[in-house]
């Protein structure tokens, strides 16, 4: 699979984790999240996969998030890190996952910290953006958005 195509993929798979159909439903979560999947929340607690899984499934309706500034790099052929910023409520937040491939993709490891700084959102959706994007041979990033301070 290209890295573009990676992108993409990691990207809807972000996305879904905020959508309701997605997060409500156990069996998905079960098999996205890794066995061994640890998140580190705004909240300062870490959360395990059936935490995180009882967590989500009661949610009653997408979560109203929007992603900006999302970064994808491979860290390895079976390995990558995506960065990305979220706002919801007026507030910012940093984000981190780790996905790997492990019978499928998996979602082993994501923070989310409260993000103060000042920074130009590029929004991850618009196609202009995705125009930004270059391909990756070995670790170079694939990339939208650029940070200001």
């Amino acid at each position: 699979m290209s890295m573009g195509t990676m992108y993409d993929v990691l990207l809807g798979l972000e996305k879904d984790f905020f959508r309701f159909e997605k997060i409500t439903d156990k069996k998905w979560l079960d098999s996205t999240l890794h066995d061994r999947f640890k998140e580190m929340g705004s909240s300062g607690s870490i959360f395990g996969k059936n935490d995180t899984i009882e967590a989500l499934s009661v949610s009653k309706s997408d979560r109203d998030i929007d992603i900006y500034n999302f970064e994808c790099e491979a860290l390895n052929e079976d390995c990558w890190i995506v960065h990305y910023m979220t706002k919801a409520d007026d507030q910012f937040f940093y984000r981190t996952s780790i996905w790997i491939r492990e019978n499928g993709l998996k979602l082993i490891f994501h923070q989310a910290s409260v993000f103060k700084d000042r920074t130009r959102l590029e929004n991850a959706d618009k196609d202009d953006q995705k125009e930004k994007r270059y391909g990756i041979q070995g670790n170079e990033k694939i990339q939208t958005g650029s940070f200001e301070g």
